[in-house]
């Protein structure tokens, strides 16, 4: 007998007028409707076996968020990246000049990368690509 089946005998019966009776063949009904609802889902086996597959693509795309995650913070923030371009283009240094020597110091961080003097030693140290200091890209002028 199939739940349909089971609900029109139990709508056949008759309640004698006791309300008692009247409430029991409601809630079996229900009951039985609910069931209908249930099987129109799947059974239990089917139901835990796509809980299941939707566990495992859950923690899967979780996995793969996390390893994406991983990979950007290796690489640092949206800032962090902008600021590492930004260091990569060479700038001129910046000349601080007195009576007897001038000094050429990095634009970013003020470290001294050269000295030149007007008189005894000429030159005292190098602008290179980079400064040593901060990173920072350096236009060689000399």
């Amino acid at each position: 007998m199939t739940e349909q089946e089971a609900i029109e005998k139990i709508k056949d019966l008759s309640d004698r007028g006791y309300p008692t009776l009247r409430t029991a063949k409601e809630i079996a009904i229900k009951a039985l409707e609910e069931v209908q609802q249930y099987r129109e889902i799947g059974t239990v086996e089917e139901c835990k076996e796509l809980a299941y597959i939707v566990n495992i693509a859950e923690k899967e795309e979780l996995a793969k968020i996390i390893d994406e995650y991983l990979l950007y913070s290796k690489i640092g923030t949206v800032e962090e990246c902008r600021e590492a371009v930004e260091k990569q283009k060479a700038k001129k240094c910046v000349q601080d000049t007195c009576p007897d020597h001038t000094h050429y110091k990095c634009p970013t961080c003020g470290k001294i990368q050269m000295s030149e003097f007007k008189r005894g030693i000429r030159i005292l140290g190098r602008i290179t690509n980079f400064c040593d200091n901060c990173g920072q890209g350096l236009e060689s002028e000399k």
